[in-house]
Parts: C-alpha cells; structure tokens; sequence
C-alpha cells in the first residue's frame, strides 16, 4: 500500500551528518522541513521529545470514531511508531558528509509529507507543530504581507514577497482576517514593523552609493530583501544569519512558494545566545579588507546585555570600515499615547506567551554608551518621532507608529 511505500521511501534515505550541536541527526534532516522537526506518532504512549531534545515532536491524533471502529487501530498506530523510532535511531549512528544535510532534507521534507498524506487518507488527523523558528519572526513577517494587501497609498514598505510566503500570509488569509489586522492597536504595531524595515534599506541604499558591498542580516528572520532586492543591490554580497531552527523553516517556506534563491545569497546559521559571532563571521563568505553594513532588527529585546555587547563587539571589530542599523525598544513609555502603549504592551504580552519574552530595553543615553563602550565611534538616532515626519507626513487613512522603539545607525 501507500503507507508502506512511503516507510520505503524513507529508509532508503542516505543517512546525514548531524549538525548544529542537535542531539540526534535525524533532527538536522527532518528539522529542515517546514512542517516539523522529529515524528512522533502516539497512541497513549508518551512523545519521543525527551529523547531528542524539547519541543521536538509532532504528534497524529487518531480520530475517536476510527478508533472506535477498530481494535487494530492501537496496534497499527504502535507499529507505524517503531518504524519511526527506528528511522532516528538508525539515523543517529551514521554520518554522511555535511554537503548531503541539506540536499537530502528536501527529499526527507517531500517523503513525510506524503507520509501526511497517507496517514490523513486513513481517517488519522495531523496538527501541525512548526519547529523552533521564532514565532515573532513569523508575525512581524505578516504584518509586513498585512501592509501590502491592507494599507492605504503609499506603502511605507514594497515587500510583495511576504504576500504568501507562508499559510498565514496569504492575501486571501488576511483578507479573511482584515477586521483583526485593521484593528488600531495591530496598526500602530504593523506601522512599526514596516518603518524599522524602510529606515534600514534606506540606510543600506546610501551605504551603497558610498561604495560599500558587502551586507549582513543579523537575526535575519523572514526579511525579504535579498529575493526583491533592488537594481542597485545586485553586486552585493548578502549573508543572513539567524538561529538554525528559524533558517531552515524560511528556505522551506520559499521552496513551497517558488522563491528562487539569488546567488548572491548566503546561509549562515547561530544562535546569538551561546555563539561566538566574531568566529562564525569567519565562515562567511566576506572579504575582511573590505568595508560591511550590518542590519539588526528586531532582535536586542530577546537577548540579555551580554549577548547584545558581544554582538556588537563582534561587528565593530571588523577589519575595515563598518557601518550598522539596528533597533531596540525603549524603555520610558510614558510620552505614548494610550492607544500606542497598549499596543507596545499586547506586543510585549504575545512575545512572552511564545516563550520569547523581552528582556532588555534602553533609554537613548544607555543605549550610546553601550555604542562607545564597543567600538562604535559615530551614532545617529532614529526615533519614531522623526519616523512620522519622514515617513508618515500628510498620510490620510490615520497609518502612524506606535512608537516605544528606537533605531540607531552607528559607524566605526
């Protein structure tokens, strides 16, 4: 049957290297598919997570009536369960060279999902659990496709590649959900979210004219710019560097939508949590006698000062020339208006309830002397103030910033 054919297809995958410090390398493989990191499939038994690491599990649920219908539901369940415990185990004691991991994840991610697709023809559902990508990465890159379909002329933001870059950011989706995302306090956060983007690529464009060629995205999420990147930005050399759960969930979103990858792109995957950014710079492919823009946005909230100095450390040793954009939140709300403090909280509240509280804020003195303390020789403040003039001056459908956060470009 299917079912069996799709086990074949499996096992018949050549085994790949573990990678990324992940315990077990069918992790490192199956991680790379959009829809989960490691299969679990249960029936009373308790998940494999604790095996392979937290929050590593997906779990079919056989329906109560098909149940009900079968004594040989349990044993067939327990049955597909082995065949998959045995998959990892067999998996975790081999090793292939590294260039295999991510050519054999696509045909691993196409495997399971037929996989999916078989058990979902036998009555069994399936919800989905995305990996470990950052869950706020995935809802500022809606209200960036929100900002495309939604929002009035003229866009802050030309990003019409986050329009269906995933389920959620379909047009038809937000169109479904346009009451919610027109509310007042998604607005003046959406409003945030696309003018740190614009200020950013503005800041990049002029860095472009001065000669620099070479530009790193920190914590780079779902940003869209090196696959609609401008005429001007074709001779760039672009890394994107993030956590590897959130790389490996955003390739698999642009093979789903046909997103083809530019050659001037490139991977580089760490966890500014516990990674030494100054040695996985090294990997990249960056010239060092050569001047760097950096973008970091959306990210020094998530992380405590040390990690945040090491960061900047990091970039501001550059060899040559470099310059950085980068965003924070503040930590004084009191000058914002209750609609934007109560959006800044609900913000607050969601990325608490995904398991990625903010734990740093500054206020503007802090926040350069941290700069200076680095490396940093030059700072030019961003605010949100000078946002809606530069920005959002003589708009007529009420679109304005929330505030309570600030960029900051600064220069070696």
């Amino acid at each position: 049957m299917r079912l069996t054919a799709s086990f074949r297809s499996i096992f018949s995958a050549r085994p790949c290297r573990r990678s990324d410090r992940v315990s077990g390398s069918v992790m490192t493989a199956l991680g790379q598919s959009r829809r989960f990191d490691l299969l679990s499939i249960t029936s009373g038994l308790p998940p494999t997570s604790d095996v392979f690491g937290p929050n590593r599990h997906f779990a079919f649920v056989p329906r109560a009536d098909i149940l009900g219908q079968s004594k040989w539901c349990h044993v067939f369940l327990m049955a597909v369960w082995c065949h998959v415990f045995l998959m990892a185990v067999w998996w975790s004691r081999h090793e292939d060279d590294e260039a295999a991991v991510c050519a054999r994840s696509l045909e691993v991610g196409q495997t399971t999902d037929c996989l999916l697709n078989d058990l979902a023809s036998f009555g069994w559902s399936y919800p989905v659990e995305r990996p470990r990508a950052s869950q706020t990465a995935v809802r500022v890159a809606l209200q960036r496709a929100a900002h495309q379909v939604l929002d009035g002329e003229p866009r802050i933001f030309i990003d019409p590649v986050a329009v269906g870059l995933f389920p959620e950011a379909t047009e038809a989706a937000i169109r479904a959900d346009a009451a919610r995302l027109l509310e007042s306090g998604w607005r003046r956060i959406r409003a945030n979210f696309v003018v740190r983007s614009r200020h950013a690529e503005d800041c990049l464009s002029e860095a472009v004219e001065r000669g620099v060629d070479q530009y790193v995205i920190l914590g780079a999420g779902l940003d869209t710019f090196a696959y609609r990147q401008p005429s001007w930005a074709r001779t760039l050399c672009i890394v994107e560097i993030d956590q590897p759960a959130s790389q490996a969930y955003k390739q698999e979103c642009l093979r789903i939508a046909g997103v083809k990858i530019p050659d001037n792109l490139h991977f580089l995957p760490v966890d500014f949590r516990v990674d030494l950014l100054a040695q996985r710079l090294d990997a990249a492919p960056l010239q060092k006698d050569k001047p760097i823009f950096v973008s970091w946005l959306g990210v020094t909230q998530y992380l405590p000062i040390e990690a945040i100095t090491q960061t900047l450390r990091a970039v501001a040793s550059w060899s040559r020339h470099c310059e950085m954009v980068f965003g924070y939140i503040e930590s004084d709300w009191s000058s914002l208006d209750p609609v934007g403090r109560k959006s800044m909280e609900d913000a607050m509240s969601r990325a608490t309830a995904s398991g990625e509280p903010w734990v740093s804020r500054f206020t503007s003195q802090q926040m350069v002397e941290l700069l200076r303390s680095c490396g940093f020789d030059e700072m030019t403040h961003f605010s949100m103030d000078d946002a809606r003039e530069k920005y959002f001056s003589g708009r007529t459908d009420g679109l304005t910033p929330a505030g309570g956060i600030a960029m900051v470009l600064a220069r070696t």
